[in-house]
């Protein structure tokens, strides 16, 4: 009885000093579409569409001729922006003809130039 004792004690110990798994948090999915092509770069970590082109990712949407998506450091560079919007703060550089737009996901603030 003695030695079920103390196996019950060395396993409740083991448990509660244990590691429990930590999950990192999940990165946001991107959506998109383009009209002339998309080129994906695994290596990189990197996808281009080009032409007419439809991308959504965490509260953005832009519609533009060109958008640069680098996965791996989480940046939009959207090029010929014709429309976006953007559920949080939206920073215009001064004399911007608004045709340039970059964001890093995760971020509360998308930059035009």
């Amino acid at each position: 009885m003695k030695t079920l004792f103390s196996v019950l004690f060395v396993l409740m110990a083991f448990k509660s000093y244990s590691q429990s798994l930590y999950k990192l948090p999940e990165q946001p999915k991107a959506k998109y579409s383009a009209q002339d092509s998309i080129v994906t770069d695994q290596y990189n970590q990197s996808i281009n569409l080009y032409g007419k082109v439809k991308f959504e990712i965490n509260g953005l949407t832009v519609k533009a001729d060109q958008v640069f998506f680098d996965e791996k450091n989480h940046q939009v560079l959207a090029k010929g922006l014709n429309s976006y919007t953007f559920d949080k703060k939206v920073n215009v550089a001064k004399g911007s003809k608004n045709r340039t737009l970059k964001y890093t996901v995760g971020n509360d603030t998308v930059f035009i130039e």
